[in-house]
């Protein structure tokens, strides 16, 4: 697996296609991560945030968007879902068969990369796969 990142608007058009297909084969019910809601908070309220979307490649193939706020107090690292106090409900965006194996690189490749990590992912639903995986 491969990281990328994204952190500006711009580089987040060239992933739109990847993304709206990763939630039509997960049969996605939740607006607040679909495509369109992440870019237009981003265009409208994120402007001023740090905002770093991770992607998930796979053979050279996109598998998973983690869409994260970042900010840093001395060397801690602090991670949060995009849209916290707007949207009511987040998520990592994966196919749902790699959502293990997604996650573990992810947080893999972020503590070998910062020492202090802190994830805050206030709005994960309960009733999705990402809870237990996380647990």
């Amino acid at each position: 697996m491969e990281l990328k990142k994204i952190s500006s608007i711009e580089q987040l058009e060239a992933y739109q296609s990847e993304w709206k297909h990763i939630l039509e084969e997960n049969q996605n019910t939740n607006p607040f991560v679909e495509y369109r809601w992440i870019y237009e908070w981003w265009k409208h309220l994120g402007i001023d945030q740090a905002v770093e979307i991770i992607v998930v490649l796979e053979n050279e193939k996109v598998i998973a968007f983690c869409p994260f706020v970042f900010s840093q107090r001395g060397s801690v690292f602090f991670y949060r879902f995009i849209g916290v106090g707007q949207a009511n409900y987040m998520d990592i965006i994966s196919y749902d068969s790699m959502k293990e194996s997604v996650i573990e690189f992810v947080l893999n490749e972020i503590f070998s990369q910062k020492k202090h990590v802190v994830f805050s992912l206030h709005g994960l639903l309960k009733s999705n796969f990402t809870p237990g995986i996380l647990d």
